[in-house]
């Protein structure tokens, strides 16, 4: 899912998500794929998102809103 929804993004079919998505940058924290794990299983409802690759992580969350999955 994690790739469907990157390659989604990039190629522009899913780019609105009409959320504004605040992620942090911290080099010690994990990768976007395992971020992106833990958000599916809702573990950053009352922290916010912390990764080392924000970007892709701000792509792939961005593409999974935009087709309607919450």
């Amino acid at each position: 899912m994690f790739s469907f929804f990157l390659k989604c993004y990039r190629t522009g079919l899913l780019t609105f998500s009409g959320a504004n998505l605040d992620i942090e940058f911290n080099i010690n924290y994990t990768d976007a794929k395992f971020t992106f794990r833990k958000y599916d299983n809702g573990q950053f409802k009352t922290t916010s998102i912390t990764t080392k690759h924000p970007n892709i992580t701000h792509a792939v969350i961005t593409a999974k809103k935009s087709l309607g999955y919450i």
